[in-house]
């Protein structure tokens, strides 16, 4: 049996995957009743996944029968796609039972693939939809009747499941993921790998410094901490391990620097196209905001790994990098994410360019020798592209369950009053409530789900405070990604550790000092837009950046109490100082902090200049 499921399977992908090209190139039906097929067909997919999963026949049956739930659903939405568009909220014959065996199929799947996290989360606010009229206070909401219900989160077009959040996967979620996973089965990673250790030549980090760089480029294209670190780790934790550095220190570099692809342009994963269209503007526009932050995040991570290496007396790295493979293999990534990049700065349609960049990866790796898959191994490799897809899509599915309860209860406006209650009108409170929340949402979820849920129930109250759009979405955006290095979960620690055999609480505060930065840098750039690039003064955009790089340095000497020596106490509250000086310039510009956070830096510098001359050897 497992051998035809596997084969039908495959089958089921390779559709999901021309259906959804195809739809970039031509405009055959409605944009309602393609996400109508692309549910259909990502369900059927993921439940038959799971069925090759496991072995119990009581859980077989149960996928079979999810299987048939999904197309029975899709099929007849389909086919009565006219008369449900002129029903919405009046549900005639089989409308509720159809309705229903779709939100049971889409919360199975999304609990199979993610755990329990959104369809406890959905389930509440499902009973906070039908239930919430009995409440009293600000949550109390008018009657809404479980028909109407039904028939407005799983039959209605525009809204519930089939609104603009699962559309934005749909029209360009799904293809990115699959740009990525194309790029991994050409081999794409093995060219980061030599890049890094080309990169790494120049620091005394060495193989760390590999992890950072390889890391970075990696997770352009894969847009997955998790995926990232399985795929780069197995590599960089060895040899990490071999040169000196310790089990749990090895695996929160890679962690870090995993996680912290997700916010590197040019491609940042689904995510941030997911906030292009929440905030209206072209990508671009969020592809250069996002580039002054996630250099400071990777200085930060890199000036770590060298004040770790120099502290441990670490070797720099000795691995020879092979040009000519360097060269190779340069066109399968450098031609098609160039053609990427170009296209969307011409503003073309993110469905459009992924579709074509998809193509160039594919065409580009099939005419070399070097870098051509045998058939089976492109087989496998585009089926499982296509379920990681899917599994991003069938969770924001689950999103846009809770968006829609969000928007027929009014539980936007009352949560709004509820954090302006709690908060007292304090913008730092209220920020931070909103990155605790941004970080439990993103335990075990991908980034692109959580930060849809906090777009839609936070921000706007925000907003409403007087931030930037703008500004807050990168807040929420950069704290749904470092969700992956923070307990309790940390799913991009936990892989690390499994592949360094440490421990997971040691890499998991390992890995969250050493990204400490990325909980630091949404405060700045959400009180300074200069960080983003949207500043109108040129030299207060040079001074912030400049301002925010000397924190980010001072930080790491004060976390790891080491710059050209061994740190005291007093040195450490000095560099301390500095960070804490340098920051609060950022936030509020005022140059009294950065002349106060200069000298105290100018004068650490000196007295380590000076304890690292009394220690030295000629010295002693």
């Amino acid at each position: 049996m497992a051998a035809p499921a596997n084969l039908i399977l495959s089958f089921i992908a390779w559709a999901l995957i021309l259906y959804q090209m195809a739809i970039t190139q031509f405009l055959f039906q409605s944009y309602m009743q393609n996400q109508i097929v692309h549910v259909g067909l990502v369900g059927s997919l993921l439940s038959l996944y799971h069925f090759t999963r496991t072995g119990k026949p009581a859980l077989k049956l149960l996928w079979l029968v999810m299987v048939a739930l999904f197309v029975v659903s899709a099929s007849y939405m389909w086919m009565n796609f006219d008369d449900l568009e002129m029903r919405i909220g009046f549900p005639e014959g089989l409308d509720i039972p159809v309705g229903c065996l779709l939100l049971i199929g889409i919360l199975g799947c999304t609990l199979a693939a993610w755990g329990k996290i959104f369809p406890t989360i959905a389930g509440i606010a499902l009973a906070y939809m039908l239930f919430g009229h009995y409440l009293p206070g600000p949550l109390h909401h008018t009657r809404i009747a479980f028909a109407a219900a039904i028939s407005t989160i799983c039959l209605g077009f525009g809204s519930g499941i089939f609104g603009n959040i699962l559309g934005m996967i749909v029209e360009f979620g799904f293809l990115l993921v699959l740009f990525g996973s194309c790029l991994e089965i050409m081999g794409a990673n093995v060219f980061f790998l030599e890049m890094g250790k080309l990169g790494s030549k120049v620091s005394k980090g060495g193989p760390g410094q590999t992890a950072v760089i390889g890391s970075a480029l990696v997770g352009m294209a894969s847009g997955s901490a998790l995926a990232n670190v399985m795929i780069t780790g197995a590599f960089t934790i060895p040899t990490m391990k071999r040169f000196g550095y310790k089990p749990e220190i090895a695996a929160a570099i890679e962690a870090a620097a995993s996680t912290g692809s997700q916010i590197m342009p040019p491609i940042m994963g689904a995510t941030a196209f997911l906030m292009a269209a929440f905030l209206g503007v072209p990508f671009p526009s969020v592809m250069i905001a996002a580039f002054v932050p996630a250099v400071l995040y990777f200085v930060a991570v890199g000036i770590n790994v060298e004040l770790i290496a120099r502290k441990d007396r670490i070797k720099g790295i000795s691995a020879a990098v092979d040009m000519r493979m360097l060269i190779e293999r340069a066109c399968v990534f450098v031609i098609p994410l160039a053609m990427l990049t170009v296209m969307l700065i011409m503003q073309m349609s993110p469905g459009f360019t992924a579709f074509w960049s998809t193509l160039l990866v594919l065409g580009i790796g099939f005419a070399r020798k070097t870098t051509r898959p045998g058939m089976r191994d492109f087989i496998a490799g585009m089926t499982s592209g296509a379920i990681q897809a899917a599994k991003i899509s069938i969770v924001v599915a689950s999103v846009a369950i809770i968006a829609q309860v969000v928007v027929s209860t009014g539980l936007g406006t009352k949560l709004t009053q509820v954090i302006a209650m709690v908060s007292q009108g304090s913008l730092l409170l209220t920020l931070i409530m909103a990155m605790a929340l941004c970080i439990i949402l993103g335990c075990g979820v991908p980034s692109s789900a959580a930060y849809a849920l906090v777009a839609i129930l936070v921000v706007p109250g925000i907003v409403k405070m007087g931030v930037d759009p703008f500004q807050i979405h990168f807040f929420c955006f950069y704290f749904t990604v470092i969700s992956c290095i923070t307990p309790p979960v940390a799913v991009a620690s936990l892989g690390a550790a499994s592949i360094a055999d440490s421990s997971y609480s040691r890499t998991g505060w390992e890995a969250l000092k050493m990204a400490a930065t990325g909980f630091a840098l949404p405060f700045f750039f959400v009180s300074n837009k200069s960080l983003l690039l949207r500043g109108d003064d040129p030299l207060i955009t040079l001074l912030s950046i400049g301002a925010a790089l000397l924190a980010v340095t001072c930080f790491s000497f004060t976390a790891y109490g080491y710059c050209m020596t061994d740190a005291s106490g007093s040195q450490r509250a000095l560099s301390g100082a500095a960070a804490a000086l340098l920051g609060a310039y950022v936030i509020t510009l005022n140059p009294l902090f950065l002349g106060a956070g200069v000298l105290c830096l100018a004068a650490y510098i000196f007295w380590q200049k000076s304890a690292a001359k009394a220690f030295s050897p000629a010295n002693l």
